[in-house]
């Protein structure tokens, strides 16, 4: 097998790219379907985003300050 590697005929299984397009290894079936899930987590990001309101985003603030909070002192003792 590692005779291959350095011979020079052109059917070896070792030789360089040749520029020819060898295809998606996992098909473009999931490509799609990765596509769909990347573009549905996005929109469920925005519509949240969008949706929130300021009295929502200072309670979200407040409870990370007081979580935060909590973890310094339990490091601390």
């Amino acid at each position: 097998m590692a005779k291959n590697r350095h011979n020079n005929d052109p059917e070896s299984p070792w030789d360089q790219w040749d520029g020819e397009y060898i295809g998606n290894i996992w098909g473009w079936k999931w490509s799609f379907i990765s596509l769909a899930i990347i573009l549905s987590v996005v929109s469920l990001m925005a519509y949240r985003h969008f949706t929130l309101t300021e009295e929502d985003r200072q309670q979200w603030e407040q409870r990370m300050q007081t979580e935060k909070d909590s973890i310094e002192v339990k490091t601390t003792e």
